[in-house]
This record gives C-alpha cells, sequence and structure tokens, in this order.
C-alpha cells in the first residue's frame, strides 16, 4: 500500500470485521538474501498463495511507494474525466486494455459490478509493442509509467530470486520468463469504486476470482479486498478481509504460476466488496501491477531438482502457449466449464496430534480446530487415515468436524463429503415449485395460463407445463427450506441423487469437476450413433459451478431395473436380457480409439483400473484416468502393479463400463431390454475390459433383500458369460493378480 500519506486522509479500518492475517515479508531483509526470510516467503506462497511485503528500510521498496502514490493521484485524475470521454478509450475484448466502465460485469451476488478499471499496457509504455492512445492523464505521465514499469519488475526480481531457490530451478529463470524487453500481456489496472447511495455493507464490487497471470502487486488504502481461505467452503461466512497496511504490497501468485509449479505454489480466491465501515463513505482507490509471460512462453512444467513434481504417469504435459492456455481458461471460466477456485499449494488438512486420537472399535473422532494446515503423520500411525466430513457439516467458529475411518496402509487419503450434498439439490417448496441447485428453479403451471417469457426449457404433462428457470429469490422469499425427499427416487453416497418431477421427466444431480464428462454429451453420442440402443432422451443438462455438480434432465423410462425384476424373471428371462445386452455392447464397440478416453476425448471414470487416489480426493468426486494412448495405459498398468497387465490390442472399444442391475431396465413382461442408464462411465476401453469388468466385480452385483443371497452373483456370471459368446475375451484370472498387486490403498475398499 502506499505511504503514510494517503492513509491519513482515510477512515480508519474497523476492528469488527473479520480479518485473515497474512504473513508478512520484509523486502529489505529478501534483498539482503537473508535464508529466515526466504524460508518465510516460500512457506506463504505455498500455503496461503498472499502475502504482505514490507517496503520499508529499503531505497529500492521506497521508490516503488512513491511511484505507487503518483499513480493513485494520476487514477483518481483519470476517472474524474466521467465516462463520456473515458468510453472513448473502452477496452476491447478479448484485451483488457483501456477502460472499463461500472456494470459491465456480473459479480458472485449475481448484481453487476460498481468497479471502474483503465489497463495500461506495459508493451504500449516500453515500445515492445504498439502504441495506444490513452488519456492525457496517462499520455502526460508516461514516463512515469515507465518508472513504474521498471521498478516494480525490479522488485518482483527479489521475489523471484528466492522462489527459483526454494524451488530448485536454476538462478534466473521466473525472472525469465516475465522479462521487460519482451511482448506480453502485463498491465498495470488502476481501479476506482465510488461511494454508493445505499451503502451495502455486503455489496460484490468485484466478484471472485484467482489471477491468471504470474503475479500481482497491489496497492490499496481502503478495505474490501477479501480472501477465502485455502479449503474453506465458498461462502459468504468464511471470507476474511485484509487489512491494509501502510508502506506494504499486497503479493497474489496468479494461476500461471501454479502449473509451471505442479501445483507446489498456490493461488488464492479473492474479490472485492464495499469498504467495510466509515470507509464506505469514501471513494476505493487501487493499483493492480498485473504480470502475465512473455508471449514466446509455454505451460510446460518447469523442471527442478525434485522439488517440483515431474507430470505423472500417463499424464499429457500441456504444451500450450501461456496465450493459448489463459484464452482457454477464460472461455472455460465464462462457459461455466471451470469454477473460480483456490489452487495448488499444500494439502488442506489440519495436523493431527497422535495423543489426540483415541481408538474405539476401528474407529476414531477427533475435533479439528484448524482446517488449512499441511497434515502430519506421526511415526507410530502404521494406518492411513480416511477423513470424512460429520453430520450436516455445519460450521461453529473455526471448528470442523471430522470421522477417522483406520485403514491399512501408512499413508494418508483425504475424502471429504460434498457440502451441501448431493441428495439436497432438488427441493419441493410447494406443489407447483421446485428449486434446482443454486440457479435454477422449476415450475408447473396450467397449460392455457399465460407462461412465463423466460423459460429455458419446458414439457407438457396433461393439463399442465412444466418450466425450467433462472432462479428467482423474490420468489422464494417467503416458502421456507423446502422438502428434497418427498420427490427424490435414489441417491448414491453425498455425490449422487435422483428425483422425479411429474410423472415424465427425471433430474439427476451429480458431483463435477472440470475435466470430467458430461453425461449428457455421451448420452447424445449413443443417441446419434446407435438408434437401436435404448438410451433416455436428454432434454436438457448444465453445470453449477457454485455446488461443484452437474444437472441432467431425461425423459421418465417407466420400467423396473433388472435388480427390482430379477426374482420374478425365469432363467430364460434372465439370460435372454443378458444376450440382449451383450447384443448392444457388441454394437456400441463398432466405434472404436486409438487411446482410453471419453467420446469428447476426456479421461474416463472406471477407478478399477487406477492405483491409489490423490491425496486430497474426495470419495463424491472419483478420480479420472487418461487419457492416455494404448502404450501409455500398458505403462501406467505395469508402473502401479508387479504383476503382468492383462493383454490387449491398439484399438480401443466404446463400452458403458457399469452395466449392473440397477443401471439396466427392463419391460413389464420381463422379455427386453427397457432401456440403459447413468452413461457416465461409458469411454473408450481395452478389449479384454468388455467381459472381464462384470466377473466379481460388486458394482455387477445384485442386491439383497430383493434377492436370494445365493443368487447375488448370478447377474455377474450369465452376462460375462454372454459376452464371451459374441467374441469377447475374459481375462478375469490375470486382471485379478494384476489388480491385488497395485500399488497403494485399494479404490473399491468399502467405506463407511
Amino acid at each position: 500500500m502506499p505511504t503514510k500519506k494517503y492513509f491519513s486522509q482515510c477512515p480508519e479500518f474497523p476492528s469488527d470485521v473479520n480479518v485473515l492475517n497474512i504473513p508478512t515479508i520484509s523486502f529489505s531483509r529478501l534483498q539482503n538474501d537473508a535464508e529466515h526470510e526466504g524460508e518465510k516467503l516460500y512457506n506463504a506462497c505455498t500455503e496461503h498463495g498472499i502475502f504482505a511485503l514490507d517496503l520499508r528500510d529499503s531505497e529500492e521498496g521506497g521508490k516503488l511507494l512513491k511511484q505507487a502514490e503518483r499513480f493513485f493521484d494520476i487514477g483518481a485524475d483519470t476517472f474524474d474525466l466521467g465516462t463520456d470521454v473515458l468510453d472513448k478509450y473502452a477496452y476491447q475484448p478479448p484485451s483488457l486494455l483501456g477502460y472499463k466502465a461500472t456494470g459491465k460485469l456480473k459479480t458472485d451476488d449475481g448484481k453487476r459490478d460498481i468497479m471502474e478499471m483503465y489497463t495500461i499496457g506495459q508493451d504500449d509504455i516500453l515500445g515492445t509493442g504498439a502504441r495506444r492512445e490513452n488519456p492525457e492523464p496517462i499520455e502526460a505521465c508516461r514516463e512515469d509509467c515507465q518508472d513504474f514499469f521498471r521498478q516494480a519488475h525490479k522488485a518482483l526480481c527479489v521475489v523471484y530470486s528466492h522462489l527459483d531457490k526454494k524451488l530448485a530451478l536454476a538462478p534466473n529463470t521466473l525472472a525469465a520468463l516475465s522479462p521487460l524487453d519482451k511482448p506480453s500481456d502485463t498491465s498495470l489496472r488502476l481501479l476506482m469504486s465510488r461511494p454508493q447511495p445505499v451503502i451495502e455493507s455486503d455489496r460484490v464490487t468485484l466478484t471472485g476470482h484467482t489471477d491468471i497471470g504470474t503475479i500481482t502487486m497491489l496497492f490499496h488504502v481502503t478495505g474490501g479486498l477479501q480472501i477465502l481461505p485455502a479449503g474453506c467452503e465458498n461462502i459468504s461466512s468464511n471470507w476474511r478481509y485484509i487489512r491494509p497496511r501502510p508502506d506494504c504490497v499486497v503479493i497474489n501468485l496468479g494461476d500461471t504460476l501454479v502449473e509451471w509449479t505442479g501445483g507446489v505454489l498456490r493461488s488464492s480466491l479473492h474479490r472485492v466488496l464495499t469498504a467495510p465501515g466509515e470507509q464506505a463513505s469514501i471513494p476505493r482507490q487501487s493499483l493492480a501491477y498485473l504480470v502475465r509471460p512473455d508471449h514466446n512462453a509455454t505451460m510446460r512444467r518447469l523442471k527442478s531438482n525434485g522439488v517440483i513434481p515431474p507430470a505423472s504417469e500417463g499424464e499429457e504435459e500441456d504444451t500450450r502457449s501461456v496465450d493459448d492456455w489463459a484464452a482457454g481458461r477464460v472461455k472455460s471460466i465464462i462457459l461455466g466449464e471451470v469454477k473460480p477456485q483456490g489452487r495448488g499449494g499444500r494439502a488442506a488438512l489440519a495436523d493431527i496430534p497422535y495423543s489426540a486420537v483415541k481408538k474405539t472399535a476401528g474407529k476414531v473422532a477427533l475435533t479439528l480446530t484448524r482446517s488449512l494446515s499441511p497434515c502430519t503423520v506421526p511415526p507410530q500411525a502404521d494406518n492411513f487415515l480416511v477423513f470424512r466430513a460429520d453430520g450436516d457439516g455445519k460450521r461453529h467458529k473455526t471448528l470442523i468436524q471430522y470421522k477417522l475411518i483406520l485403514g491399512r496402509q501408512g499413508a494418508l487419503m483425504h475424502v471429504l463429503e460434498m457440502k451441501p450434498t448431493a441428495r439436497e439439490s432438488i427441493k419441493r417448496m410447494s406443489p407447483q415449485l421446485w428449486t434446482i441447485g443454486s440457479s435454477m428453479m422449476c415450475s408447473k403451471v396450467k397449460t392455457q395460463d399465460a407462461q412465463p417469457l423466460e423459460s429455458i426449457v419446458s414439457w407438457h404433462e396433461g393439463s399442465s407445463t412444466f418450466h425450467l428457470l433462472p432462479r428467482d429469490e423474490s420468489v422464494l422469499k417467503n416458502l421456507g427450506e423446502g422438502d428434497s425427499v418427498i420427490d427424490r427416487i435414489h441417491e448414491s453416497g453425498t455425490g449422487s441423487g435422483v428425483w422425479g418431477i411429474g410423472d415424465e421427466f427425471i433430474f439427476k444431480a451429480k458431483g463435477w469437476k472440470e475435466d470430467r464428462q458430461l453425461e449428457a454429451v455421451t448420452m447424445n453420442f449413443v443417441a446419434e450413433n446407435f438408434p437401436s440402443v435404448p438410451v433416455p432422451e436428454v432434454l436438457y443438462s448444465w453445470i453449477d459451478q457454485a455446488l461443484d455438480r452437474t444437472f441432467l434432465i431425461t425423459k421418465r423410462v417407466h420400467a423396473r431395473t433388472l435388480n427390482n425384476a430379477w426374482s420374478q424373471l425365469s432363467p430364460a428371462q434372465r439370460q435372454g436380457i443378458a444376450n440382449e445386452m451383450a447384443d448392444h455392447c457388441f454394437t456400441i464397440t463398432g466405434k472404436t480409439s486409438s487411446k482410453l478416453e471419453t467420446v469428447s476425448g476426456r479421461g474416463v471414470l472406471d477407478y478399477f483400473l487406477m492405483g491409489k487416489p490423490p491425496f486430497s480426493n474426495p470419495t463424491w468426486l472419483p478420480m479420472i484416468l487418461g487419457p492416455f494412448t494404448c502404450a501409455e495405459l500398458r505403462t501406467y498398468m505395469s508402473k502401479i502393479s508387479d504383476q503382468p497387465v492383462p493383454q490387449f490390442g491398439d484399438t480401443l472399444l466404446f463400452y458403458h463400463s457399469d452395466l449392473g442391475p440397477t443401471n439396466i431396465l427392463v419391460s413389464d413382461d420381463g422379455n427386453s431390454v427397457a432401456a440403459i442408464i447413468d452413461w457416465e462411465a461409458a469411454a473408450y476401453y481395452p478389449d479384454f475390459w468388455v467381459a472381464t469388468r462384470p466377473v466379481g466385480n460388486p458394482a455387477y452385483r445384485l442386491s439383497e433383500p430383493t434377492v436370494d443371497p445365493l443368487e447375488l452373483y448370478g447377474w455377474n456370471k450369465i452376462f460375462s458369460a454372454a459376452l464371451v459368446t459374441k467374441g469377447f475375451s475374459c481375462q478375469n484370472d490375470v486382471f485379478q493378480k494384476w489388480r491385488k498387486a497395485v500399488t497403494g490403498p485399494a479404490l473399491n475398499t468399502p467405506r463407511e
């Protein structure tokens, strides 16, 4: 932040708001190469992704502070020109250079932003790119702009040098990726939000985001900047203010740096609110120096001596240019395919004192007083600990409840439950209204009545019409909490749920992350390419990024599951269903690929082919494998087990891969397949997997109490045999030996 001069002109920051005390790093000590200060810097970058750089006691730091003050004056003069003048310099997407007026962006609360911005390009000022015309206050101070870019870069080079050491990189590695003398999208952004006629203390003026570039310097005097601490649920009560401090500048690490370091460093999710307390009565002004790599840089992971992890086996290295990667990421965020969130850094688990663990019948309970810090396993703990969120997941102050389950290996596995659970995703608010996740609702009206104009998709049922609509809180405000149980027809743990709204359509909620295949895309692929395969009709699908889940609406198939019908089917009918399902499998395997991948080229969802899960992978969000070429898949499977890999060719077959008896619907007479559901794992698999997958697999087992215990594996046996009859090879003996020798905890270990 600037010197005390500007702080003296501002009301005091209030003492009654929640503040995150981010680490403070001394710039002068970094300049003097103090080892302890370098260690503090590295810890701040891995744990928080944000810190305050204290510029006092440094000649270079003092210069930077004075230059920042100068730009506060330039910014005020610029924004005082008014929109009539500044709109002539309006930014032209995709470039952000120039002026952005208020109201151009949507914030987290669905309102329009109230932040003005003017972005000055480094290329424009230093001559590494085309010169732009800027408003007079900026054009008159081009030399000041040049001095600021050079001084800020010089200061960050000190930070880079310490990170080079801690990351075991060659000297000057990070600084060389964002040089002053090469074209880049590095910029200086002037920001202004003015007092509003009616002050809303929780008004979001700039939506939650991580910085996409390398690193950001932020100078500000009034409050409003908030950080979501690592690992905390993105709800309003968890956000924390950053207290502005004289003579300091806030440093944020960006997503590019996280990618380059393989997730060793962290980028923090941050946003801006109305300034707290009396500070809301004055203009909030800030200055951001946004560093981006030069245009020739790529997203290849940096090579270090053991600190930055190499790409995992089968992981395809990102070789895109930084510009292409950034453009793709921005597009994914806009389309809702990627949810802005903090990324990278140390595992978000709490330190566990071994003395606090009390073993009781193989299970323990523990209250953690810190939700975010590296987890340490004491040497006495021979078991790995599986974390599961307890109860309803409500947080009281800083306490979080977990259950600990003792396992078999000397490793840790982090298994957080989805919050809120998928089974709470859809609620009936009234006989005519349902809420669907965070952004949608469904309304039932008489067909002859006026129909809502904002309907996204609709369908008729008798004399009524159902409409999927954008969520409208004004309609819901007096309807209470709603009932998520009354229309729910299925749930699986906390990660998925299925509801019937009306009689003709099914709604499904499922956990989601950005690299996961959308089930609707796969179902449409099957319907278009295999008309004879019975797949439910997809009406609509969307990603609810606020809740980390997808929603899918399909036409309802009025039929029983094979599991529910099994006891009423004759042996001949059961065999007929197995033969028909084998025929459908033979049909869809006509589509092939040279890679283990989904129909959209993403990784596949079948954990029986994988090794141990990542340390922080939650139970409700299964791992993704690949995409791999056949050679890469063989190498991967060989690396994670010391037993021979089942043989397979270089042509992979499209296969459902989850054809258990609850995913097959049979006709009322029991003589045919009415529909095949749950296509989320469908992808291109090795040929041996088609007939091997059902054998002994618990997902293909019939379930009690509807089935005689002696027949629990009846479907496994006859279905696999029917697939073999169609020409698919079964290598179950080889596969089971390979699977049992897979390193790390087994992924199909039953969980509580």
